[in-house]
This record gives C-alpha cells, structure tokens and sequence, in this order.
C-alpha cells in the first residue's frame, strides 16, 4: 500500500458555501492509493496527524491527544470485513445502512453507527469502496448525541471538513436505480445502457471493456447456460466468494472462433442473475490485457445497495418518477441546489424554460452571486430573482441583451442558444470540430453561428438526445425550437461530470 502523503497547498474549492466558516485559505490534504486519489480540506490552525501508513487525523493544534476526524485507509478488504474492524469489548455495531455521499460526482456509501459502551453514546463512520479502495471517514455527528465524540465548539468545523472530501481521479461512479447496483469506470471509457445490462466501451473502436448484464426470473445455478453466446460455449462453472456474497459462481467459457477461453461472474439478488465481466485468462482476450487494471477496479467496485435508503435523493420532484430518462440529472442537480422546483413541489420538466431561468441553473454551477452587487444590468433586470445570475453572467461575458438594452428575461430561450450559454460558462475555451461521423444532425448546417457551440457539445455526448427520434439516416434537432427543462438539466449536468470542465 503507498504511503498517504501531505500537501499543504491551498484549496482551491471548497464546500464552504453551505457554512458561515471561512473554507477559502484552508489547507489541502492529499492522499492516493494504488489506483486512486483523494483529497480532503482542513483549517489552516489545525494539525495534521499521521498514524502509520493507511490512516491520517486532523485536530486543533492544541494538547488532543485524538483527532477529531480521522480517514483511514485500506485495500484488498471487504466492506464486512472493514464494518467490522472498528468492534472490540467496548465498541458494538448497532446499524448498518446505506447513504447517498456527494462530492464533485454522486457516491454511494455506507454509513456505520457505533455504540461507545464505555461512554453510553453512539457515533458513526462514513465507509467509501472505491474498487480495491476503501476509505473510512469520521461520521456526521449523530442527532440528540451532544459533545461526541466531537465537542460542541468544534462541529461546525469538522462537518466542513467532512463536506470537502471528494475522489480526484478520472473515475466516475455509474448508478443502476431499476436493479440497485452500482461500480466504478475511468472517465475515459464511455458506458451504454442496454436493455439487458449495461457495457463500458471504448469510445474510440467501441470495444466491450466490461459488461453487467442481467437474467430475470433466473436462478443463479441456471445463469451461466442462459449466458452462453454465439460461438461461446460454458466450459466449467464452480463456486465463488464474491463481496462477501456466498453464493457466487465463476464460469469459464470457450470461444470456438478466437479459440480462447475468458471468465464470466455470476450473482443473485431477488430472483435476477447477473453476468460480470472478469479479468483475461489468455493474452488480450476478450480484451487488450491494457485494460486488466481498470477491469479488477471495476470488478472489485461492483455492489448492491439498498434501494429504499438512497431512492428519496432520486425522487426531488413527485412530477420527476423513479423510471423517468432524466431523473439523474434533474436530482443530482437539485441536491445540489443548483437547480429547483416550483412552489407546488413540482419541477414540470417538459416546460420549455426561459432566458432568465436557463441562466440562473448554469452559473448556480459555478457561484451564488452577490444580489447587492449584481443588479439593474438591463433595463428588464433590476432586483429580481434572476438579477444576480443574469448580471454576473453579463459581466463575464456569457449573455448579452438586445440593442434597445433589454434582455427580455421572460422569452423562451431556442435549442441552440442554449448550447451556446451553456458551453460558455463551463468551458474556458470552445474548439471549432468537425461533426462525428455516424451522429448525423439532418437540420444543423455549419455555415450557421451556433454549428461551433452545436458540434462541440454533440462529440462530448452533452446533449440529450432520448427525447429525439433516431434512424439510419439522422435525425432534426430542431435548432430553433424551444427546449424543455428537462433537457437543459441533462446538458448542465453532462457537462459537469465532462472531465474537460474547466473549474474540477
């Protein structure tokens, strides 16, 4: 395991905006494993503590002799086997469940409440699987537990550090809500959902890196048959200790064209099988050996979660359902305030959205402008809602009014125009491209103003295209139609998890 390093350098974000502390001249602790990195944030007047090579604490530089948040390290463990390492005479395991943990992408993580038997007071730990990672965070304070393990004066401080944590790699975590799984994949693979499962290609030749597909109404001893393919015949199949899943069963199988044989895993939950890809047995086969590292992460981040404890944090709006095509984006982006709803509860994704609302939703991802400093840019925009976001955006350059010095706040806003303000506030610098072959827009010329901004976005998949119908020979976009919240959502938040974002 590679030693956890320090870096004191100055944070350059922070969550410091849902507190009253000052977050800006915190430190930056940064830490890395094998395959990952991490990063954490802590008050300039705090110290450091190193325990070994796997653990790091984080205290007043006054006489504790305890840290009062600790993250601690671990690989090659399972998550059983972490929950419990924290259990000794004085400490018992009381519960166990699942919580939704975001950063700069969406995690899910258990959360573990203790109860110190010496002190007659529960606390929790935050554990975080990241492939063969696992990280073990201080918890948030408990509700009605007062004084621990944390004093009171120190809370607020501790929460903030606990807020700051998130992964710097170029790795992102893909959520199956419909069948409650979850795994890691390198941002620079590209994932496409099946009705059968879900792939992670290769953008470049769209070769299969790694697969889940899935067998309902299956049981697991009858998966490996049902999974068997074209020239691919099941060879051997035997038993597994997969996550701490007893039942787990590994078949190898033999493909009589590349004559070369390759492992699939198999898993049960709730009646449905499901066939992971596993690492190469041969040279380069079924994939380029390049790929082993990001396939045993991928393998080793695979787990099943309790849909009850993290479907709330999907289900913002009662108008947005749990099988809508843009519940992610639309959710994510709301837990994150950046977007919200009306004051019926409702968030009405199918409404064409407006100048001042679109603003508003893109540069809430990048700051909450001052409204005593940001109001009366135009003559339409004195001190309303949207002042701050509409004059700031003004200011940088991102919109501009008409010449009769309006900027009409109310208008509908076309699907192009959009693109445009999206792509200029997440992105320093747009490139001219040339349109993917095989993504043909039959109404987007490129003689046009907005084909830069239009094609740009199309190569980086930031558009959503579910609502749009497809066929061999492409497909209208309708540059000049009106676009819907929904689909706006879903391009903001495209863009965020885009690793070209100028400001991650």
């Amino acid at each position: 395991m590679k030693k956890l390093i320090l870096i004191l350098i100055t944070a350059i974000l922070t969550t410091a905006t849902a507190y009253a502390l000052d977050t800006e001249d915190w430190y930056q602790y940064n830490g890395y494993s094998t395959s990952h990195t991490f990063s954490v944030n802590f008050p300039i007047d705090w110290q450091s503590k190193t325990y070994g090579d796997e653990m790091q604490g984080f205290a007043p530089e006054k006489s504790y002799s305890d840290s009062f948040f600790i993250l601690q390290e671990f690989e090659g463990k399972t998550l059983d086997q972490i929950i419990y390492f924290y259990v000794n005479e004085s400490t018992e395991l009381v519960e166990i469940k699942d919580i939704f943990f975001s950063d700069a992408s969406d995690l899910i993580a258990k959360e573990a409440i203790y109860l110190d038997t010496d002190a007659g007071k529960k606390y929790s730990r935050t554990i975080i699987k990241r492939g063969s990672l696992i990280l073990v965070l201080s918890g948030r304070q408990l509700e009605n537990v007062e004084d621990f393990p944390i004093p009171e004066e120190y809370r607020e401080t501790v929460e903030a550090i606990y807020d700051s944590f998130k992964f710097t790699d170029d790795w992102h975590q893909y959520i199956d809500l419909e069948d409650s799984f979850s795994f890691i994949f390198p941002s620079e693979l590209e994932i496409e959902t099946l009705s059968d499962g879900v792939t992670v290609l290769n953008p470049d030749n769209q070769e299969i890196i790694f697969s889940v597909f899935k067998y309902p109404d299956t049981e697991l001893e009858d998966a490996p048959d049902e999974a068997e393919g074209y020239s691919e015949d099941l060879d051997a199949v035997e038993g597994t200790f997969f996550h701490g899943m007893e039942n787990a069963l590994i078949g190898t199988y033999y493909n009589s064209e590349a004559k070369k044989s390759f492992n699939r895993i198999f898993v049960e939950k709730a009646g449905t099988s499901y066939a992971i890809s596993d690492v190469n047995i041969e040279t380069n086969y079924p994939r380029m050996d390049y790929y082993n590292q990001y396939v045993i992460e991928m393998v080793e981040s695979f787990e099943f979660f309790d849909m009850e404890a993290v479907e709330k944090l999907f289900t913002n709006f009662p108008d947005v359902t749990i099988d809508h095509p843009n519940r992610t984006a639309i959710n994510a982006l709301a837990n994150r305030e950046i977007i919200a709803g009306y004051p019926d509860g409702t968030f009405k994704p199918d409404d064409e959205i407006n100048r001042a609302e679109l603003t508003k939703m893109v540069v809430a991802t990048r700051l909450e402008p001052d409204s005593d400093e940001y109001k009366n840019c135009f003559s339409d925009v004195r001190d309303q809602w949207f002042a701050p976001y509409i004059c700031y955006a003004k200011e940088q350059g991102w919109v501009n009014g008409y010449d009769d010095g309006t900027f009409k706040p109310n208008q509908k806003i076309t699907r192009v125009e959009s693109i445009k303000v999206i792509l200029e506030v997440l992105f320093e610098e747009i490139e001219e491209g040339e349109i993917i072959e095989g993504q043909t827009a039959l109404d987007i010329h490129t003689d046009k103003w907005y084909s830069k901004y239009f094609i740009f976005a199309d190569n980086r998949g930031l558009l959503d295209k579910q609502h749009i119908t497809l066929s061999d020979e492409g497909y209208n976009y309708y540059p000049s139609g009106n676009i819907s919240r929904k689909e706006v959502a879903e391009s903001i938040y495209r863009s965020i998890m885009n690793f070209t974002l100028s400001f991650l």
